[in-house]
């Protein structure tokens, strides 16, 4: 493994460690469902049925890109490749304390700051929606507030 970092770094396929990486983050599913319904459409209709909560609630996969998988940073023990959830809650040695990630929902110039809840060695998250206001368009990020990095951005549309 120390050898393939030494060459991806060589041929610039991922850059130098030691910070927290940017725009390393993408969505790659994002549904909400409610009442066992898919608000996301009929791609995620057989999904929301087993999700009987009488609230929004967004299940997002995501994948990351090299520089938060290969990163050694972002490994724990017992772990071949980084996650998001370790992007999101590792430390790493040129930033403050206790890193956090919220979500960010930007609509018309307003931002509205979302908890979620995440699983160790993870990719995929949740988070409530019930406080969103619906028929509105929103660019979706996820932010580690310590250090700025964030995700590519992805659309969503609340019903």
């Amino acid at each position: 493994m120390k050898n393939l970092l030494i060459g991806l770094l060589a041929l610039g396929s991922i850059s130098a460690f030691g910070s927290r990486p940017n725009l390393e983050v993408d969505f790659s599913a994002l549904c909400v469902c409610n009442n066992g319904l898919s608000l996301s459409g009929p791609q995620y209709k057989e999904f929301c049925q087993d999700k009987k909560y009488s609230h929004f609630d967004l299940f997002a996969t995501t994948s990351v890109g090299p520089n938060i998988s290969l990163n050694p940073d972002f490994i724990t023990e017992g772990e071949q490749f980084g996650s998001l959830y370790n992007w999101c809650t590792k430390n790493i040695a040129d930033e403050t304390l206790n890193p956090k990630c919220k979500l960010s929902f930007k609509s018309k110039g307003n931002v509205v700051w979302v908890d979620f809840y995440g699983s160790k060695a993870s990719n995929n998250f949740t988070a409530s929606l019930a406080h969103l206001p619906r028929n509105t368009k929103f660019e979706v990020r996820l932010i580690e507030t310590t250090s700025g990095a964030k995700s590519k951005p992805a659309l969503l549309f609340l019903r």
